[in-house]
C-alpha cells in the first residue's frame, strides 16, 4: 500500500516537472520570437532610410520627378513701361480695336516672355495678331485657346505647370507658354519659317502662308517703331 502511494506521488511529481518544463520552453520561444520580430522591424526601418531613389516606392520617385519637371510657367518680371511699349500698345489698340489699357499689359507681357525665352518680342506680338487678333478668350474649332492659340492636349506638361487647363486663358500664362512652344519648334527645325509652320500645324504642304503672315506682321511692327507716321 505504501509502495503504491509512493509511485502515485512520484508520478505526479514527474508530470508537474514536465508541465513546468513545457511552459518554460513555450515562454522562452515566445520571447525569442518577439525579439526576432523587433529586430526585423528595426532593420527594415534602417534600410529604408538609406534606400536610393530607384528602390524607393514608385509614388515617392514619381512625386520627386514631377516636382523637378513641372517648373511653373510664370513670367519672371514684366518689362518696364517705355516708349516702345507705349507706341506698340497704341498701334495694336487702334489696328485691332482692343482696349488700350489691356494692350499695354499684353505688350509688356510679350516683352517679358521674349526676355525669358530668347524670342524677339515683336515676333511674339505678330503671332498673337495672326492667331487671335489680341482676343484673350479666342478659341478655335480645333481647341486652340487664348492669345497664342495654344492647344492644351498637345502641350499638357506646360499647361499643368501653369496651373491647369483653365490657366491657359490667362493672358500672361498663354503668352509665355505659346512663346516656349514656338521657341522649341524653331530650335528643333533650325529655321524660323519652318518653326512657325510647325507652330501652326501646317507642315505637310509646301506653302509657307502662315509663316509669311506672321513675318509680315512683325515687319510692320518694326516699321512702326522706326517711323510711326508711315504705318
Amino acid at each position: 500500500m505504501e509502495n503504491t502511494q509512493f509511485e502515485i506521488s512520484n508520478g505526479r511529481t514527474l508530470a508537474d516537472k514536465s508541465r513546468s518544463t513545457l511552459l518554460l520552453s513555450a515562454f522562452v520561444m515566445s520571447l525569442i520570437s518577439l525579439m526576432v520580430s523587433l529586430y526585423s522591424q528595426i532593420t527594415l526601418q534602417s534600410e529604408s532610410a538609406v534606400l536610393p531613389a530607384a528602390t524607393q516606392p514608385p509614388q515617392v520617385v514619381e512625386r520627386e520627378e514631377t516636382e523637378k519637371v513641372l517648373e511653373p510657367n510664370v513670367l519672371e518680371q514684366k518689362a518696364p513701361l517705355d516708349g516702345r511699349i507705349m507706341m506698340l500698345a497704341e498701334y495694336v489698340s487702334k489696328r485691332y480695336r482692343v482696349s488700350m489699357d489691356a494692350t499695354v499689359e499684353l505688350v509688356s507681357a510679350a516683352y517679358a516672355a521674349g526676355e525669358q525665352t530668347g524670342l524677339d518680342p515683336l515676333l511674339i506680338l505678330a503671332v498673337m495678331a495672326v492667331e487671335s487678333r489680341f482676343n484673350p478668350i479666342a478659341e478655335s474649332v480645333a481647341g486652340a485657346k487664348g492669345l497664342m492659340q495654344v492647344i492644351p492636349k498637345y502641350h499638357m506638361e506646360k499647361i499643368m505647370a501653369s496651373g491647369g487647363e483653365k490657366a491657359v486663358l490667362e493672358p500672361e500664362t498663354n503668352i509665355l507658354v505659346g512663346a516656349k512652344i514656338l521657341r522649341e519648334y524653331i530650335a528643333r527645325s533650325g529655321d524660323l519659317t519652318i518653326g512657325l509652320q510647325m507652330y501652326n500645324g501646317a507642315t505637310d504642304g509646301t506653302s509657307s502662308q502662315y509663316a509669311g503672315k506672321v513675318i509680315n506682321e512683325k515687319l510692320r511692327l518694326q516699321q512702326m517703331l522706326k517711323d510711326p507716321h508711315r504705318v
